[in-house]
């Protein structure tokens, strides 16, 4: 859905909805004791900062697409 709303909705809505998925992890994880072991940790990790460097690639993507002359 965060991916969805990059198109349709807002960009606060489209941040926030990547932000909630990373808590949402998060709690999961912490809820399962999968924290415990550190190779879930690193998956997180790894998971969250690749979900937020494709989201500030597109908006990038999408400011150059704006301006007039680019």
């Amino acid at each position: 859905m965060a991916l969805l709303s990059h198109r349709r909705q807002r960009k606060s809505f489209y941040y926030a909805g990547l932000i909630n998925t990373g808590f949402a992890c998060w709690f999961i994880a912490d809820h399962n004791h999968w924290l415990d072991n550190p190779w879930w940790a690193i998956v997180l990790v790894v998971v969250g900062l690749a979900g937020l460097a494709i989201g500030f690639g597109l908006d990038a993507r999408e400011r150059r697409r704006e301006r007039p002359g680019a």
